[in-house]
């Protein structure tokens, strides 16, 4: 999924996780019954989960070498031109 300029997308999942896409970011999924995995490539995502989520499923969230694991909560990531990531 790309977004561009002015432009965004949010994904609500089953369980209720929201993932929303800010503008000028890629991502790509791969996903089945116990994990949801996004590869991000550049841009901003925001993740959140619920109490009514799966609770033995997770989000792996990865941008090279790099990733987090998330369950229930909510989290931010940025990858900027610089190729850092800032977590929130």
């Amino acid at each position: 999924i790309r977004t561009m300029d002015f432009s965004d997308a949010v994904l609500t999942l089953k369980d209720n996780t929201k993932i929303k896409i800010s503008d000028n970011s890629m991502i790509y999924l791969d996903f089945n019954e116990k994990q949801f995995k996004i590869n991000m490539e550049n841009g901003t995502i925001s993740a959140e989960r619920g109490d009514e989520s799966e609770p033995n499923s997770t989000i792996k969230i990865q941008s090279g070498d790099k990733f987090i694991e998330m369950g229930i909560g909510a989290t931010k990531i940025s990858k900027g031109e610089d190729e850092n990531l800032s977590i929130k």
